[in-house]
């Protein structure tokens, strides 16, 4: 799923954008990007699960989901 964040008077995306798209990959299931713009040129991608770490934040997601606590 692409999202199309339009910046207003400069502002960028606050902290809680990661905590918000991984919310959004487990309610549709399907990885999320992000792209923000400002003035019709790319300055931000954001992804969910971050690129490299697909497998072990799937896992984690699915432990979770499953009521599996880790010790580490």
């Amino acid at each position: 799923m692409t999202l199309h964040h339009v910046q207003d008077s400069r502002r960028p995306l606050g902290r809680s954008v990661y905590p918000v798209i991984r919310h959004l990959q487990q309610l549709w299931g399907f990885p999320v990007h992000l792209v923000s713009l400002e003035e019709g040129r790319v300055t931000r991608r954001f992804h969910w699960p971050i690129e490299g770490r697909q497998g072990a934040i799937l896992n984690a997601t699915t432990r979770a989901m499953r009521g599996v606590v880790s010790n580490s």
